[in-house]
């Protein structure tokens, strides 16, 4: 009996020092998951903002499909649940990924009303809002654009 005991008690222990490292690590993992499609996303900006300057009106859709891609890529099921259990930590975890992945999504919408023939403001300031706070958690330096302007 005792020995069960003593034995729950060390794995009660293990994952406690499982969690702390997950909490603390969190930002660094993600970064490392998720960097090179949060520069994707940028990259994509500027074929958008170049496409906008082609005289022939050229399809955006191929654009939505790519950053839809990488937004499924940024928050898999498995990062999602991991992201959910580390709001249990007792300092506070930005939703990285989470974050990052509706960027992406408000690029797709930037996307498809730039294709449609106009920008709404409130499109353009979430996106903004969102890539700005996933770049400043990620420690990227903030990329300038015109689909970022506030017009």
């Amino acid at each position: 009996m005792n020995r069960v005991l003593v034995l729950a008690a060390a794995l009660l222990v293990l994952l406690g020092v499982g969690d702390a490292w997950a909490c603390r690590d969190h930002v660094k993992r993600s970064r490392m998951a998720i960097g090179a499609h949060v520069e994707q996303l940028g990259v994509i900006e500027d074929q958008v903002l170049h496409r906008l300057s082609d005289t022939l009106r050229p399809d955006f859709g191929d654009l939505a499909r790519t950053v839809r891609q990488i937004a499924g890529l940024m928050l898999p099921p498995t990062a999602a649940i991991a992201e959910r259990r580390s709001r249990r930590c007792r300092n506070w975890v930005p939703p990285v990924r989470r974050t990052c992945r509706d960027a992406a999504l408000r690029l797709v919408d930037l996307i498809e009303e730039t294709a449609a023939g106009g920008i709404t403001d409130e499109t353009r300031a979430s996106y903004t809002f969102l890539i700005g706070r996933c770049e400043t958690w990620l420690f990227m330096p903030p990329r300038s654009s015109q689909l970022r302007a506030n017009r």
